[in-house]
């Protein structure tokens, strides 16, 4: 139990450095995002570090130093079909609520991301170093800090029962305040219960199944799929 609140402190501390850089300037951010006449390499990198520090700085400082695999968190083959497909069926209340409040726009997998216009407008090998970049820092790293980050919690505060945990709970609060924010008018309301019901639900299929592929794959696939 102490290394696990160790590793979750250092988790804390990785994320919060980055996130307090960003929100005390998020003028500027947009300004660098928005302006054509920057680098399209300079801000393409800065964009990347700066979300591999929010999304996957934690878990790999930690990782290095516990000496832990990859295995010890889910990403096995065993249970890995039906992990994936009860993990999609968690997010059909969100991609609803996407389509009734937004329409339906396409399927686009990553374009969601910040960056995702300009590297679309680059060459095709750029685009293709770096929309692996993006797969990788925005999908694969932001799906496996909630299944690291859940599976500490749990360690921490655990609970025997099939549905009901706290890692899950935490994480899908989180991922609310990250992304949406908490507000009292029913859209908002709406997009926040869904939101919730996406990440607790991937996160409860992962430990029911002992398998985090199907978290990995709704956020590779699904999460920033729909614009």
């Amino acid at each position: 139990m102490k290394t696990a609140k160790q590793d979750l402190l250092i988790i804390f501390i990785s994320a919060l450095i980055p996130m307090v850089i960003y929100f005390l300037f998020e003028p500027q951010w947009r300004l660098f995002n928005q302006d054509p006449a920057m680098n399209f390499a300079v801000k393409f990198t800065v964009q990347s570090l700066l979300s591999f520090s929010l999304a996957g700085l934690g878990f790999s400082i930690v990782m290095l130093l516990r000496r832990e695999k990859f295995s010890a968190y889910g990403l096995v083959t065993i249970n890995m079909i039906p992990a994936i497909t009860l993990s999609v069926l968690s997010f059909v209340p969100h991609l609803l609520f996407l389509i009734f409040t937004k329409g339906f726009h396409g399927y686009a997998p990553m374009s969601g991301a910040i960056i995702y216009d300009s590297v679309m407008s680059r060459p095709t090998l750029q685009r293709v170093i770096c929309m692996a970049i993006i797969f990788l820092i925005w999908g694969f790293c932001e799906g496996f800090t909630y299944v690291y980050a859940s599976q500490k919690i749990n360690e921490i505060l655990p609970i025997k029962n099939k549905f009901i945990n706290f890692g899950a709970i935490i994480c899908g609060v989180l991922c609310i305040m990250m992304h949406g924010g908490i507000s009292l008018n029913p859209v908002s309301m709406s997009d926040a219960l869904t939101m919730f019901i996406f990440v607790y639900g991937i996160l409860i299929v992962k430990d029911n199944f002992d398998n985090a592929w199907g978290c990995i794959f709704s956020f590779l696939f699904l999460w920033n799929a729909f614009p």
